[in-house]
Order: structure tokens, then sequence, then C-alpha cells
């Protein structure tokens, strides 16, 4: 499982919670949301304050910061495969 939140935190669990490693954002906002597509487990997108939106197609060893375009708060993200996002 993944958990994000403040000063850009990402982590990842892969024992069911009992040890939860650090992942790098790329960034210092908090992050509020986290999902991962349904049939491409390793592609996923998190969102947060000030618009960022960010992206990985490796289960998030890496991940790329994109700009939303917008200064707006992303509260939520859910991620159907990678052409439905709401």
């Amino acid at each position: 499982g993944y958990v994000c939140g403040t000063n850009g935190t990402i982590k990842i669990s892969t024992d069911g919670g009992d040890v939860w490693t650090d992942q790098t954002s790329g960034k210092t906002s908090t992050l509020h949301s986290i999902d991962f597509e349904e049939t491409i487990t390793d592609n996923g997108y998190a969102v947060g304050e000030n618009g960022p939106i960010i992206y990985t197609t490796n289960g998030g060893a890496t991940r790329v910061n994109e700009s939303s375009g917008r200064t707006t708060t992303f509260f939520s993200i859910l991620v159907k495969d990678s052409e439905t996002l709401s």
C-alpha cells in the first residue's frame, strides 16, 4: 500500500503496513491523495496543495512532477486507467 502526506511525503508498504519505506516525491507541499491504475499497478498518481500532479510508471521507484497549470489544491484522485483520472 501507499500513503502520502505533509512535506511531500510518500511511503510504501509491501507487508500489509507493518513496515513503511520513504519514497521521494520531489515536492515539499502536502500531498492529499495517491492512487494507482487498476490494470497496470506500477502506474500511479499523487495530487496535493497548489495543484501538483506527480506520476510514476514503475511503482514509485522514480516519479515525474507535472504542473496542472492551477494553484488549486487537489484533495483526491481516482485512477481508472492512464486515460481516466478524476
